[in-house]
């Protein structure tokens, strides 16, 4: 009888042991479904959204004075060519106008960039700029070389003067130029000056030598080969045989 009561007593035990056993068990996963479910009801946040506002009218302007007024208006610029290629290494300076924008003027955009297109391309833009700087350089060079190089004493350049006088005047060869700067009945500048002179003298002397002919026959209405002769005479004209031959080739 007491084996019996024992038994009875050990299965009772059991048995509401295993029963506070599920009521925890029930409620954690009571516990953790509501959890879930409070976790997974829970909506991410909106993103933001961008303005829309109308594209400013920058055509006419300047790509600084353009990108300015974009800027103020929330929008970022970027300047494309005729070509429809974006520039990527050089800036539109201030000789180059907007042609339009796209989106164009007016449209009503919440992106924020603006092609801004100019009316020339960036390869042309850059030839430019390099034949300006190459034209820049050049004048630099130039006015350096000028003032390392001496000056031309007052004498040299008096005497150029007078031969390009000589010449356009009177048609005169090379050495009757000198001969007269030289010569003690004319101008009488020194060899060094009149040698200055005639050899910077910028002049044609075929067409003097061919002026002279035609005012030898014209006046005295010598034959081409006196006129030749003439011309070549170190008593006469003083030309060289290659300007004479061309002078009387050259008769009408």
């Amino acid at each position: 009888m007491k084996r019996y009561l024992s038994a009875v007593l050990a299965a009772t035990l059991v048995a509401g042991l295993t029963a506070c056993g599920g009521g925890v068990s029930q409620a954690s996963s009571s516990s953790g479904s509501a959890s879930s479910s409070s976790s997974g009801s829970a909506s991410p946040s909106a993103s933001p959204t961008k303005t829309s506002r109308p594209v400013p009218d920058v055509a006419g302007k300047t790509f600084a004075e353009a990108y300015k007024v974009l800027s103020a208006a929330g929008f970022y610029g970027s300047a494309y060519g005729k070509d429809g290629k974006k520039w990527t290494h050089t800036t539109p300076d201030a000789s180059i106008v907007v042609v339009s924008t796209n989106p164009a003027a007016g449209t009503v955009s919440a992106t924020e960039d603006i092609e801004i297109h100019v009316g020339i391309t960036e390869a042309e833009h850059a030839a430019v700029a390099k034949a300006a700087a190459d034209a820049k350089k050049a004048a630099a060079d130039a006015a350096a070389k000028a003032a390392a190089a001496p000056k031309v004493p007052t004498e040299y350049s008096s005497a150029l003067s007078k031969a390009g006088s000589y010449s356009r005047n009177m048609h005169m060869s090379k050495a009757g130029i000198y001969d007269q700067l030289t010569s003690q009945y004319g101008e009488k500048f020194s060899p060094e000056a009149a040698q200055y002179a005639v050899d910077n003298l910028k002049t044609d002397y075929n067409a003097n030598a061919l002026a002279k002919a035609k005012s030898y026959q014209s006046s005295m209405s010598m034959s081409p080969a006196a006129i030749y002769d003439q011309l070549v005479s170190q008593y006469g004209e003083k030309f060289t045989p290659e300007e004479a031959n061309y002078a009387v080739q050259n008769l009408n």
